[in-house]
């Protein structure tokens, strides 16, 4: 899939509403923005770098967690495709192994709306995949 493609999909709000949360805000850096889960958190997001179509890096908070930080980088392989890479940096441990499964089950979200395929259930995906992220802490 092309870079753009993938970049309008983790940027544009229209799109993030599909596979991810509601985003509202100013995406440009220094800015913020929101993400509202369908739990009912309102997670403030300051965007720390973007340029498009290649890095997103920005700081969060989701609920009483210490802010951590949020970088996607995408990069175009000689293919003709996209690279998509996602850390979250700065996150306790007693956090991680639950965001990993989270953000697994999310880019699997992702991958469905990319498809066109149905998208699937964020919660049923996740509890398929944190057994298996606690196994392997």
């Amino acid at each position: 899939m092309p870079i753009h493609e993938i970049w309008a999909a983790c940027t544009e709000p229209e799109q993030l509403l599909h596979w991810f949360a509601e985003v509202s805000g100013d995406l440009r850096v220094g800015s913020e923005a929101f993400i509202d889960f369908d739990n009912g958190e309102h997670t403030p997001l300051v965007i720390r770098e973007c340029e498009p179509p290649t890095l997103l890096v920005a700081d969060w908070a989701f609920g009483d967690d210490a802010m951590s930080t949020l970088r996607v980088d995408l990069s175009s392989p000689d293919d003709g495709g996209t690279t998509m890479v996602l850390e979250h940096r700065m996150l306790p441990s007693s956090t991680g192994v639950g965001y990993a499964a989270g953000w697994h089950a999310y880019l699997d979200r992702l991958a469905d709306q990319l498809s066109g395929a149905e998208i699937t259930n964020w919660s049923q995906r996740f509890d398929e995949l944190i057994g298996d992220y606690q196994a392997s802490a």
